[in-house]
């Protein structure tokens, strides 16, 4: 695959459709295979290799590698403006929808093309994104070799970043791997270093004991504790330390324990023998106590009669007093019963005055209801009266200032006609004022686009501007001796040129190519390639060309004198136009103070504009308040409305009047009515009340309530009453019959011996034998609170009690004995168990010691096991290494150009270190010789890149694309530091690749004696090359013979 052409619009340095055409067709057709660009730097060399890697991998390479992308895009983000897009890609001085994009088209149909995409506001059209490259095309970047590539290769990238680079493309599985067995090899050694200090750590610890005793016999004291009550473990073969404190601390808290319990059994021991001693002392307190109690009933007994009688006579006393209320709750209702007639006739009267007052109460509410109507009515009318006289008095007001009220109309009229006035001459002089700021500007404008260059002086700079007119003539005649200066250097140039058609070889070639062949006796000439008949014929051939080699001597001399010329023409020309642009400044700085004040006095001006209409909106809107309080009328017609207002509010006052005189009137009729009914009122409720206040009435609706007894039949509801409260009398009565026989029963048993008829006297007795009653419990009871905590019943008999606190005595001393037998051999075990655990810690250590060496022989067996398929592993990445970079293709390449006497053997080699980051090294070795050296160390900055520039083409001619080999190569400006030997054999180097690989090598340069001398070394109608030129910034033209 090569490229046919190339077509770059509005993309970075090419604005418009055609200036970035770049075609690589000869004139037959066929593509070119060898291109040369030349362009001054800043013409848009960089941006024509930047489209193409761009359309072709939707990436530019020189921006994302990996030491430049996060700065250029922490700039561009810097640099972003959230009110417009920022353009990157896109040329800067074309409309924003003017086109944007870049095609590219090869051989085979194949054609790779992109636009440039239209941000948002706010965002850019190239991000810097690694991940947004093509997939596809993205190995085709290898054909682009840039000049900071080329310087970036050896100095910048650090061999372990290489390494990573090319493993992450190209390493695979193998890589992955590799670094797999890395990790765990060092896994590995990590784990044997943990493993060796904790075995000299253990060793360290390691004492052997010396025990005079067997941990059988301890566990066998420990059987015995446990029988009497113990709960220690046995020690077995896994004892530790915190098992020995464990235990000890049990072993403790036992001693305690038993030493305590013994204590306590002796104690109990003397309680029960105390115990025994007091129960003679019981036996006799409880007999006694016997005979108390028998006492205290009898006296019981005769207090209970007493009791008796006493409320005996009290129940009689109190019966005799419920007969007489009895008695006298009867009499009134004997009288309701004897004066019935009378006061059915007194309940029949009060009946008719209750309904008389009824129907009056009825009649006054209607009247009050009707009252209260009428009150309401008048009371409306005086208020609406009062709203109209009060109206009435503001028309009267308002018209006694209708006259100021309208002189003060004509006065905000004649203020705001001056305000106008001097609103419209305020506009007008603003007017005036930016009409001659616009001329100025336009003036500013005609002065700023003057061109001041080394060109002739235009008739209208001259009027602008008023140079001296010598001057102008001086200058004119400098320009005229520069472009004749020019003229005799280009017919020198074309004289040189046709020289060249007759030799390929220019000035020191020829020197070099006799030096060349003085050691050899090839045929073939060094510079050119071309082929001779012998030795000796090419040898005549280029020993003839000394008078040529005469005439471009001659010719170059007189070229550089006239290039001295053109340097002092261009001192004065730099002098005439600093002298210009002295006068361009000051004219312009002129006009900028004149619009400065120009700016100033507008400023004032508006001030003075808006406070001029902020005081006519004052006024205007005084005058419309003005207006609206007249009701907008004239004073004629408001006076007249004003008129007609009062006289018909004075008519509708007279109306109100008339009407509240009419509500009055009623209302005093229909208060007379209601005094005379309100009058009979009183007079029945007067006989109500005298009527209410009968005696006999009273009685009856007391007893009533009393009872509360419903209405009816007087006789039928009190007789009944009267019935119910007889035979209650008589129930009475035979209850007080009964309770006078018992008081006389009850007294005749208190008469009999050995009874007490005085309660004084009993109780005195009762007394006494309580509290001798009260000394014996007491004594009993300190007694038998000392046999509680050792008896089950303390009440059981004496003898009884005697038999349990003999067994309990007899236990007491078993447990002591036990607990003593506990205690002995519970310190025997404290003091054994000290000495145990220093055999039991020498085992275990023992046993972590071959634990630990045991895993140790395993790792080391499967680290030396890694080790082996490690240094494998590494073997095929060397091996895929210098199959991937075509050493001998990279040597034979960089032995061409011979940019160094000694180093001619280029290797890449992998370095693997122990405990590090692996390395891609570079390395160059002399003939025969094992040392290598490090070319970033000892080369200098055009021996390195041309080391990056075999590397580079060697690497480039593999690129394949959709199963076939990409015949292009493209390489931006290649010659950087480099002397004109290396010049020369590079020139010789890409074009035997042109020929011999059949590759297509695009190649630009800033240097124009490169450009010329690659017309000579491979000229066009020899090779078929093809030579392009830019004629200024972003735009390109073809420069050759058949063009």
């Amino acid at each position: 695959m090569k490229f046919k052409s190339v077509d770059i619009v509005g993309f970075r340095a090419y604005a418009l459709e055609g200036d970035g055409a770049f075609d690589f067709s000869n004139s037959d057709g066929k593509v070119s295979n060898f291109i040369s660009i030349y362009a001054p730097n800043g013409f848009g060399k960089s941006s024509f290799y930047d489209a193409m890697e761009w359309a072709i991998t939707n990436n530019i390479g020189r921006y994302i590698r990996e030491s430049q992308r996060t700065n250029n895009d922490a700039a561009s983000l810097y640099l972003n403006n959230s009110g417009s897009s920022q353009r990157i890609l896109k040329n800067r001085y074309i409309a924003d929808d003017a086109p944007s994009y870049v095609k590219v088209r090869a051989t085979g149909n194949k054609e790779f093309g992109r636009v440039v995409r239209r941000p948002a506001s706010g965002q850019r059209d190239y991000t810097y994104d690694t991940a947004r490259t093509d997939k596809t095309t993205k190995h085709l970047a290898d054909i682009f070799l840039s000049q900071d590539a080329i310087d970036a290769f050896l100095k910048e990238e650090r061999p372990e970043q290489r390494y990573d680079r090319f493993m992450g493309a190209f390493g695979g599985n193998a890589e992955k791997y590799r670094s797999s067995l890395f990790s765990s090899i060092k896994s590995c050694n990590r784990e044997l270093k943990q493993l060796d200090d904790t075995i000299s750590a253990l060793e360290g610890n390691l004492r052997e004991p010396t025990l005079d005793f067997s941990v059988d016999e301890v566990n066998k004291t420990i059987n015995e504790i446990n029988l009497n009550g113990g709960s220690f473990p046995n020690i077995e073969s896994g004892f530790s330390e915190l098992e020995q404190t464990e235990l000890l601390s049990m072993l403790s808290k036992h001693v305690i324990e038993l030493n305590t319990e013994i204590s306590s059994l002796l104690q109990q021991g003397l309680t029960i023998d105390s115990c025994l001693g007091k129960l003679p002392s019981l036996a006799q307190y409880r007999d006694h106590q016997t005979k108390l109690n028998a006492d205290l009933a009898k006296i019981c007994t005769n207090r209970d009669d007493i009791n008796s009688l006493s409320k005996a006579k009290d129940t009689k006393s109190n019966l005799e007093q419920r007969l007489r209320d009895f008695i006298d709750e009867t009499q009134p209702i004997s009288l309701i019963l004897s004066n019935q007639q009378k006061l059915n006739k007194t309940i029949e009267d009060i009946a008719t005055h209750k309904q008389e007052l009824s129907a009056l109460d009825v009649l006054l509410n209607d009247r009050n209801v009707s009252s209260s109507a009428k009150i309401q009515s008048a009371e409306s009318l005086r208020r609406e009266r009062l709203d109209n006289a009060t109206l009435l008095a503001t028309l009267l007001d308002e018209l006694a200032k209708v006259e100021y009220q309208f002189v003060e109309i004509d006065t905000q009229n004649k203020a705001i006609l001056v305000l106008n006035a001097k609103i419209t001459e305020s506009e007008r002089r603003i007017s005036t004022a930016q009409t001659l700021k616009k001329s100025l500007l336009e003036e500013l404008s005609k002065y700023s686009s003057l061109n001041v260059g080394r060109s002739i002086i235009p008739e209208v700079t001259q009027a602008l501007l008023k140079p001296d007119p010598e001057f102008v003539a001086n200058y004119h005649q400098h320009l005229e001796l520069k472009d004749e200066i020019l003229s005799r250097i280009k017919t020198l140039n074309a004289n040189a040129k046709d020289l060249r058609g007759q030799s390929a070889d220019l000035f020191s070639l020829i020197s070099m190519a006799k030096a060349l062949l003085s050691k050899t006796i090839s045929d073939t000439c060094p510079v050119c390639n071309v082929q001779y008949e012998s030795h000796t014929i090419l040898l005549e051939k280029i020993q003839s060309n000394g008078s040529i080699e005469a005439a471009l001597h001659s010719l170059l001399e007189s070229k550089t004198d006239l290039q001295k010329k053109i340097i002092q023409v261009d001192d004065i020309l730099d002098s005439g136009q600093s002298y210009l642009t002295t006068l361009k400044s000051s004219a312009v700085a002129g006009i900028n103070e004149r619009l400065s004040n120009i700016e100033s006095e507008v400023e004032r001006l508006n001030r003075e504009l808006i406070n001029a209409k902020q005081e006519q909106a004052v006024k205007t809107d005084s005058l419309h308040s003005l207006r609206a309080a007249a009701r907008n009328l004239g004073k004629e017609d408001y006076v007249l409305f004003l008129n007609q207002a009062i006289s018909s509010i004075k008519a509708t006052i007279a109306k109100i009047d008339s009407r509240l005189e009419e509500v009055l009137a009623s209302i005093k009729a229909s208060k007379e009515a209601t005094d005379t009914i309100a009058s009979s009122r009183a007079e029945i409720l007067a006989k109500l009340e005298a009527t209410e206040q009968d005696d006999i009435y009273i009685l009856y609706k007391s007893l009533k309530t009393r009872y509360i007894l419903p209405d009816g039949d007087i006789v039928y509801i009190f007789s009944q009453k009267h019935n119910e409260l007889t035979e209650n009398q008589n129930n009475l009565q035979k209850e007080l019959s009964a309770i006078t026989e018992i008081i006389k029963n009850t007294q005749a048993n208190l008469i009999q011996a050995d009874v007490y008829s005085s309660e004084n006297l009993l109780l005195e007795k009762l007394t006494l034998l309580k509290e001798e009653l009260s000394k014996i419990q007491d004594s009993a009871t300190l007694i038998q609170a000392s046999l509680s905590p050792l008896v089950n019943d303390f009440s059981a008999p004496i003898e009884s009690l005697n038999n349990e606190l003999q067994r309990k005595k007899s236990d007491i001393d078993k447990k002591i004995a036990t607990a003593s037998s506990s205690l002995m051999l519970t310190n025997v075990v404290k003091a054994q168990i000290e000495d145990v655990l220093p055999f039991f810690k020498f085992r275990e250590i023992r046993a972590k010691i071959n634990s630990h060496r045991d895993i140790k022989n395993q790792i080391e067996g499967l680290s030396i096991s890694l080790s082996r398929e490690l240094k494998k592993t590494e073997i095929k990445l060397k091996e895929r290494i210098d199959n991937f970079f075509y050493t001998d293709l990279i040597t034979s390449i960089y032995r061409k150009i011979d940019p160094h006497p000694f180093f001619k053997t280029v290797r890449f080699e992998c370095i693997f270190p122990i405990e590090d980051k692996p390395r891609l090294e570079v390395y160059l070795y002399e003939e025969e010789m094992n040392q290598p050296i490090s070319p970033a160390l000892y080369f200098s900055s055009a021996q390195l890149n041309i080391l990056s520039l075999s590397i580079f083409l060697a690497k480039a001619l593999h690129i394949e694309h959709d199963g076939e080999q990409v015949r292009a190569i493209l390489i931006d400006d290649p010659i950087h530091s480099m002397d004109s030997i290396n010049v020369l054999s590079v020139i010789d180097l890409l074009r035997n690749i042109s020929i011999k690989f059949n590759r297509q090598i695009i190649l630009s340069t800033h240097d124009e004696n490169f450009y010329e001398l690659l017309k000579l070394k491979v000229p066009e109608e020899k090779f078929g090359s093809k030579f392009i030129k830019f004629k200024s910034f972003g735009v390109v033209h073809s420069d050759g013979t058949s063009d």
